[in-house]
């Protein structure tokens, strides 16, 4: 059995490649789905000059003046500015480590064919919500890069 490696110790990609399917269980997206198909598909913590609106809030002195809600002001006396939220592509890098403090484990998989494994899944998934995906796997004398794959449908 000297061509055959086992699987639990040694990975290789078609063997990663056969994991696309598990792929469609899990999600990286938020909880809450974001409705505007214009600048991404993931709703950013960054508040800012989007196209989601988020709140009315009263005017605090540094914000955007053009951001003023004048018939609420009107309307109340008392300026108000709207505030919405960003959308954004979301660009991941995968990063595995698969020095030799990795090749150790249980009687199901090594660590580090594990990481190899969940790193596969996870980019899998990117790809399949359109996102860009890239990956680095380092070992103790070699850093492996791989770039940010293009936008699917690009």
């Amino acid at each position: 059995m000297l061509g055959d490696p086992d699987p639990r110790i040694h990975v290789d990609l078609a063997h990663l490649r056969a994991l696309k399917g598990r792929a469609q269980s899990i999600s990286f997206r938020p909880r809450q789905p974001s409705h505007s198909i214009l600048n991404g598909q993931h709703a950013s913590k960054i508040k800012g000059r989007g196209m989601n609106f988020e709140e009315l809030r009263h005017y605090s002195s540094g914000d955007d003046v053009r951001m003023i809600d004048w018939k609420v002001t009107a309307r109340t006396g008392a300026p108000y500015v709207r505030v919405y939220t960003e959308e954004r592509d979301r660009q991941v890098l995968l990063v595995v480590d698969q020095r030799m403090s990795m090749f150790f484990g249980s009687v199901h998989n090594m660590k580090s064919v594990t990481a190899a494994e969940a790193a596969a899944v996870a980019a899998f998934r990117i790809r399949d919500t359109g996102d860009r995906v890239g990956g680095i796997v380092f070992t103790t004398r070699i850093c492996t890069r791989c770039a940010l794959s293009p936008p699917c449908g690009h």
